[in-house]
């Protein structure tokens, strides 16, 4: 949300809760405020004078399809994963969606990116690694969140073990040269 809206607030809603908790200018401050209180929720970006629905379909990322779609009410409860949003658990990051890998190929033709998934374990639904290719990839910008130790921490481990590949990717690699 930041690069095409500059005036931004970050939201903190708790695990269970129905209000929000903490409204801060700037995201450090929100992670400060999560860290010393050992907080488990959810922090998302939100613009100011503007709902969420119109935020979205002004920046593309959604469009009503339906008249349901249209009505006040769904626009009142109207929220996007477009937001920028991070987890917590006991005031740490808590990442569902996690980029294991990502490089060039060996033939420096695409560009390949692993992504470990995971759910809450009540749900029953299984922890998984994507793989996503990007042929005759040309150039690749890769954006993080992580904060700079815990990107050098993983780094190095990153080094010792390489993530499992997939099936699919083992078929793949022989076939896209």
């Amino acid at each position: 949300m930041s690069d095409s809206s500059p005036v931004t607030v970050w939201v903190f809603l708790g695990e269970s809760a129905q209000w929000p908790s903490g409204v801060f200018r700037t995201r450090e401050r929100a992670e400060l405020w999560i860290k010393t209180g050992e907080l488990t929720g959810m922090l998302t970006e939100y613009p100011l004078d503007t709902g969420v629905y119109d935020w979205a379909i002004e920046h593309g990322h959604f469009q009503p399809r339906t008249a349901h779609q249209q009505i006040s009410s769904f626009a009142g409860r109207f929220t996007t994963a477009c937001q920028e949003h991070f987890h917590y658990t006991d005031g740490d990051p808590d990442w569902k969606e996690t980029a294991i890998y990502h490089a060039y190929t060996g033939y420096m033709r695409d560009y390949e990116m692993i992504i470990y998934v995971s759910a809450d374990p009540r749900s029953g639904i299984a922890p998984v690694h994507l793989r996503y290719l990007f042929r005759y990839c040309v150039e690749a910008h890769a954006r993080t969140a992580i904060l700079p130790e815990q990107r050098r921490a993983s780094l190095r481990r990153s080094r010792r073990v390489r993530p499992p590949a997939t099936d699919a990717a083992r078929r793949n690699r022989g076939s896209n040269r």
